[in-house]
Formats: structure tokens, C-alpha cells, sequence
């Protein structure tokens, strides 16, 4: 009898002994000298870690104008953002009619008086500026260090550079890149490759860059989009790329 009670005093004991190390985080469970600090540990525990830093944040406002479907990424009037990548980007918001190709011009090729013409390397160059009238072709690459404005409804088959503005006035197009200090496209106007400006680029209704075969960049420090804009590729700019629903001019 006497051997049973050492026995069970001895496993006492050695029960005990083992739970000696676990006694000061079991009377921090059941009596927390902190009740909240309890409740905060449970919450982190819960939810998960916030690891997007302020700028993130900032970066991302207006998150909620953004419409995913498909291969599609549909942006609403009032967003801002600086970074925007998928296989299309539409501005929403467009609610007029959609233009067809104009039939008023011939669009014969023109030789633009103000510049001249590099045969062996396939491009035209100009101190001044260089102004396209409506209607007309061009082939080659254009290069001034001033200022290029297309007309309505011409087309430049090549790269475009300017050393201030390149202006695409309505359904004027260029297949090439474009780069200058400001680039604005007006309604319908379309660039089939990158655009990149040093300052701003501004893209009024239903102008475009890129194709579906061809994804581009756009890329500026400021940068406006007006409803009906497309984008096939992605946008980037330094300070920010603002959606709006008004031609505001080059106001951003």
C-alpha cells in the first residue's frame, strides 16, 4: 500500500516538474496582464498582414474605377494611377457615335515643303516646323526640332519625332512611334506604336495606341485619357495618368 502512494506522489511530482517551464505563458493566457494586448495578438493572428507601403497606396487611388473582363481592363472617369498593363485599355464612358473612314479626302502622297528628304536613310528633317495638311501620305520617318502637326485624316507610315509637340488632329494616324515634349491626340487619332513624351501626353475621344497584335507603351510624366480611348499594351507615368470624363485641356 505503502509503495502505491510513492508511486502516485513521485508521477505527482514529475507532472509537476514538466509543466514548471509552460507556468508563466499559461497565466498570461488565462489572466493577461494586458486584456487587450490579448485581443490585438488575436486580430493580427486573423487578418492579414498589411505590407502595401503609403505610396502604394496613393499609387492605387481611385481602385475602384477599375473593371477587369476578359483580356480587357476597363478604366472609368475620376481614376488615377501611374502604372496600367493589359491586353486592352478602354476609357470608359463614350456615348457618341463611332466615326467611319472619311471619303472627302484623295490622301495622295505629299512631300512636305518645310523639310527635306533623306533617300538613303528613309526620312525627312526639319529645323522648323513641320505641318501635314489634311488628307495626304506621307512615307518615311519625320524628325523636326520643332513642332509636327498632322491634318485631319493623314497618315505618316513611319516614326515621328519632334523636339517640342507632335499633334495628330482628327482620325490622323501614324504607324510608328512618337516622341516629344507633349503629344495630344485628337478625336479618332491612332499611333501604332509607343508614345513617349518628356512632359504630357493627352488623348482625347476615341484616339489609340498599339493593336491587339502589337501591344505598346505609353509613357510620359503626365499623362490625361478621355472617354472611348484605347490603349493595347500599357501606360506608365511618372507623376500620374488621370481618366477624365471632360477635354481639359493639357491641365492635369
Amino acid at each position: 500500500m505503502f509503495s502505491v502512494w510513492t508511486e502516485l506522489i513521485a508521477l505527482v511530482l514529475i507532472f509537476a516538474f514538466m509543466l514548471l517551464p509552460f507556468l508563466p505563458a499559461l497565466l498570461e493566457l488565462y489572466s493577461p496582464r494586458d486584456p487587450e494586448a490579448l485581443c490585438l495578438d488575436e486580430n493580427e493572428r486573423l487578418s492579414p498582414p498589411d505590407t502595401e507601403s503609403e505610396e502604394e497606396k496613393n499609387e492605387g487611388e481611385g481602385s475602384g474605377m477599375f473593371l477587369q473582363a476578359d483580356d480587357e481592363c476597363v478604366v472609368f472617369p475620376g481614376a488615377l494611377f501611374k502604372h496600367l498593363t493589359a491586353s486592352c485599355i478602354r476609357i470608359a464612358g463614350y456615348s457618341g457615335s463611332y466615326p467611319s473612314l472619311s471619303e472627302k479626302y484623295s490622301m495622295e502622297q505629299y512631300a512636305p515643303e518645310e523639310a527635306q528628304w533623306y533617300p538613303e536613310q528613309r526620312y525627312w528633317y526639319s529645323k522648323k516646323d513641320i505641318i501635314i495638311p489634311p488628307g495626304v501620305c506621307v512615307d518615311g520617318d519625320m524628325v523636326s526640332e520643332g513642332n509636327i502637326i498632322l491634318g485631319e485624316s493623314s497618315v505618316i507610315s513611319g516614326a515621328v519625332k519632334a523636339g517640342c509637340d507632335i499633334e495628330l488632329r482628327a482620325q490622323a494616324r501614324v504607324k510608328g512611334c512618337c516622341t516629344a515634349n507633349n503629344i495630344r491626340l485628337f478625336y479618332a487619332a491612332g499611333i501604332s506604336g509607343c508614345v513617349v513624351a518628356s512632359q504630357r501626353i493627352h488623348m482625347m475621344e476615341l484616339s489609340w495606341a498599339g493593336d491587339q497584335e502589337s501591344p505598346v507603351s505609353v509613357v510620359a510624366n503626365e499623362v490625361l485619357l478621355l472617354p472611348g480611348v484605347r490603349i493595347y499594351g500599357g501606360i506608365n507615368a511618372h507623376k500620374h495618368v488621370k481618366v477624365s470624363d471632360a477635354d481639359e485641356e493639357y491641365i492635369l
